[in-house]
């Protein structure tokens, strides 16, 4: 028994061996590591958010996972550091799924070719034992970048004088990530359109405009005339109703100012 043990064990070491010196699998996976290397991102594993709440009421209101996760999103929003461990994590998934596809091919196309020229040293090793061995070896050998991440939110309120304390812990991954990532990037998109909708507003426009409306505020009727600033404004959503004129009027600034973003 003892000396089967060893003997499995020398074969498997000797097998080991022959695969790092011989084996053309091994030294393409050894390439496709060297390419990938630099491109996975190391993450921060745990992202903690503070929500500290002036009320207790806000407390109360605030402790579910709906608002948890929409004060999330508003953090990652905000915070472009924090954004970045996310498009890291991202871009690891993505890379990783490229190389993984990369390299399955060359294991099909590779996987056992070496077996011929490490048969004599292989102790009795068969062609599909050195294959199995190999794809093993290989697999082990693998980049595995970092995917896991975490975000700890918590949740706290503490009264004036410290005697009432109240504290919840929310903590997301995956799938919750995910959500988080897609909101960030139509927040994203949401903005870029708005901003190209806007530069649509050229001077020969504003001045279509303006005239068209009589350099009049379609609101308060104030003039130019009368000392008005005109501006021209979208009357409904930028984002959503883009930028034309049948969408465009003339207002002073005051009433754009007071009319904001709600739509009339």
């Amino acid at each position: 028994m003892l000396a089967t043990l060893i003997f499995f064990i020398i074969r498997n070491t000797v097998l080991i061996s022959s695969i790092k010196q011989n084996s053309t699998l091994f030294a393409a996976l050894q390439n496709l590591n060297a390419e990938y290397a630099p491109l996975f991102l190391k993450l921060d594993k745990t992202i903690k958010i503070p929500f500290p709440c002036t009320k207790p009421k806000t407390f109360h209101n605030n402790n579910n996972k709906n608002s948890i996760f929409d004060y999330t999103c508003g953090f990652f929003i905000n915070n472009k550091a924090a954004q970045r461990t996310l498009y890291s994590r991202q871009s690891n998934k993505a890379n990783l799924s490229t190389y993984l596809t990369r390299y399955n091919k060359i294991e099909a196309a590779l996987g056992g070719k070496s077996y011929a020229k490490v048969k004599p040293k292989s102790l009795l090793t068969s062609e599909l034992q050195y294959k199995r061995a190999e794809q093993k070896f290989c697999r082990r050998k693998q980049l595995k970048p970092d995917l896991k991440l975490n975000i700890a939110v918590r949740l706290s309120y503490s009264s004036p004088a410290g005697r009432r304390q109240y504290v919840s812990t929310y903590k997301m991954s995956g799938p919750t990530i995910d959500n988080i990532l897609a909101q960030i990037e139509g927040k994203r998109r949401y903005e870029l359109h708005k901003k190209h909708q806007r530069a649509l507003i050229t001077k020969a426009v504003r001045f279509e405009i303006l005239k068209r409306d009589g350099y009049v505020c379609q609101i308060c009727g104030a003039s130019r005339a009368e000392g008005a600033r005109l501006e021209v404004d979208h009357k409904l959503a930028v984002a959503n109703w883009g930028t034309n004129t049948n969408n465009l009027w003339t207002l002073c600034h005051d009433c754009n100012n007071g009319k904001g973003s709600k739509e009339l």
